[in-house]
Formats: structure tokens, sequence, C-alpha cells
């Protein structure tokens, strides 16, 4: 398997991968389910644990955190990903895959 070797983000939604060119948007949105990316749960700082559910020191709560704010501290959720040849493996392959473990 290797290291991770790409740098991705994804929709907390629906996990679609998002190629960024910069910062995201305000008004930035998933091109697969439309919903908005500069909320807390798209926050590398979001943490359910912390006060306010943030690692960064804000002045007010932020009650919707699936939902788009201005919050200045954001930045986004990025994930260390395994490359592979194929994205996904069609149903056939991947039950042949499993299949030929039990060959002998």
């Amino acid at each position: 398997m290797g290291s991770p070797t790409k740098t991705v983000f994804r929709c907390a939604a629906c996990g679609n991968r998002i190629f960024l060119s910069g910062e995201v948007e305000l008004d930035a949105t998933c091109s697969k389910c439309e919903t908005d990316l500069h909320t807390c749960t798209h926050c590398r700082f979001f943490d359910t644990s912390a006060a306010f559910e943030c690692r960064q020191e804000i002045p007010v709560r932020i009650s919707k955190k699936s939902k788009r704010n201005e919050c200045e501290l954001f930045e986004p959720k990025l994930a260390q990903e395994f490359e592979s040849d194929n994205e996904r493996l069609d149903p056939d392959q991947a039950r042949s895959a499993f299949d030929s473990l039990f060959d002998f």
C-alpha cells in the first residue's frame, strides 16, 4: 500500500472529492450534493469535544455547524489518502479480488 500520496478535501455530507484552487469561498458548494462548504463541519478546527466545538478561541458559538458561516478562522479539513490506479472497482472486479484470496 505504501504511504499516503495525496492531500484531498472531501465534502462532509457526501464524500465527494473537492479540488481546491485556493481558499474555500463563502458561497462555495459541493458540486455533487450542493452542501455549503464554508462550514464548521468542513473546517480543520471543528472538534465536538472543544469549547463551542472549535479548537480555536471564538467569541460566540456557531449553532448551525453544517450551514454556511463567515468565520475568519476557517481552514478546510484536508486528509491524506492513498493513491490508486483504480479509484473504484466495479462489483465484478471486487468479487474476483475477494474470490482470489481463497484460491489454493
